[in-house]
């Protein structure tokens, strides 16, 4: 038996079975979550913690009111960073409760 399909790279064939089983945005939500101490500096990482992805709304839990007002302000910049870090868009909305 002869085949006349070139081998696939171990990179290509994982890959395609990551987006075949819906894994590979799931991947990129814990990438997204894992980056946040990078992606906000290590004084807001202290004081703020991101609990989860549910659809593109990340939701971060802040010490308190000062803190949260202060990534409200810099809600836009963050949502770009963590996006940027995993080459596509995980969070389109951020919510903050303390």
């Amino acid at each position: 038996m002869r085949y006349t399909k070139a081998p696939e790279s171990l990179s290509s064939v994982l890959g395609n079975l990551l987006k075949k089983r819906g894994w590979e945005r799931k991947i990129k939500e814990f990438q997204a979550l894992a980056n946040w101490p990078k992606i906000v500096g290590p004084k807001v990482a202290e004081n703020s913690k991101p609990v989860r992805i549910e659809g593109k709304k990340l939701f971060v839990r802040v010490e308190n009111s000062v803190w949260k007002n202060e990534l409200i302000f810099m809600e836009k910049e963050i949502k770009n960073k963590l996006n940027q870090s995993v080459a596509g868009e995980v969070v389109k909305d951020i919510v903050f409760v303390n």
